[in-house]
């Protein structure tokens, strides 16, 4: 299994803070390679100086298909080739769909910055690392790569006061499997990973990003995770 993690060449999106940073450190420190993909270059730049040569930043937007292709470019030409990616970008804003109370309805541009980043986002960054993925040589299990993105509990769930984000990360689970289906033939594993960094249940406390990270590195290692939807949340469905 070390030995897989020393052959990742990652895109993680959203690296420079929280739960993508964490993921891009857990890589690092298995020997991996990493290209950070953000839109804060302060924290993205500080990332890759403090982490070594074997992380990339570049700044790019995840809603532009411009800026991610040229993102993806430097990518390939410093590392040769991609074969994991990680969907961490993703913005949250407060919102119910109305507020009786002030008798005004969610703006419909505060309900589409969500649904660009998060979604939109989301979609764009994978349908081009899949056309990059689909050139790598299968590895010895006949992989060309694997595109993990990061969800929310709140998209079953949801949640009334971020509803923007429960939509859109509803959206995001609804990709997994048609997205799956769509790279099989090109050996291409997609799945989501559900989070929930606030805990009301056992264990009470909050969800730790680096929890996350360890679950990502078992999804990357193990070849037979495909096409689901992996929930590490604490036990934030239990019923008492």
């Amino acid at each position: 299994m070390e030995a897989k993690m020393k052959k990742v060449v990652a895109v993680v999106t959203g690296g420079s803070s929280g739960v993508g940073k964490s993921i891009v450190e857990r890589i690092i420190r298995n020997e991996g390679r990493v290209i950070v993909i953000d839109i804060d270059e302060e924290k993205g730049q500080a990332v890759a100086k403090s982490l070594g040569s074997n992380v990339v930043f570049v700044k790019a937007d995840v809603t532009s298909e411009k800026e991610v292709k040229e993102a993806l470019a430097i990518a390939k030409n410093t590392f040769l080739k991609i074969n994991v990616l990680i969907n961490c970008a993703g913005i949250v804003k407060w919102g119910a769909p109305y507020d009786f109370e002030r008798n005004a309805a969610l703006s419909i541009e505060s309900f589409q910055k969500v649904m660009d980043v998060n979604a939109l986002g989301t979609f764009n960054v994978t349908r081009l690392v899949a056309g990059l993925m689909g050139e790598n040589e299968p590895d010895e299990n006949g992989e060309r790569g694997v595109i993990i993105n990061i969800g929310s509990v709140l998209a079953a769930d949801g949640n009334v006061d971020f509803f923007a984000y429960s939509v859109s990360k509803a959206t995001v689970v609804g990709m997994t499997i048609p997205l799956a289906r769509a790279f099989a033939d090109k050996a291409i594993r997609v799945q989501l990973n559900e989070a929930m960094l606030k805990l009301n249940l056992f264990p009470k406390r909050l969800g730790q990003p680096e929890e996350i990270a360890h679950l990502i590195q078992c999804v990357i290692e193990n070849p037979f995770i495909n096409a689901v939807n992996l929930t590490i949340s604490g036990g934030f469905h239990q019923t008492n």
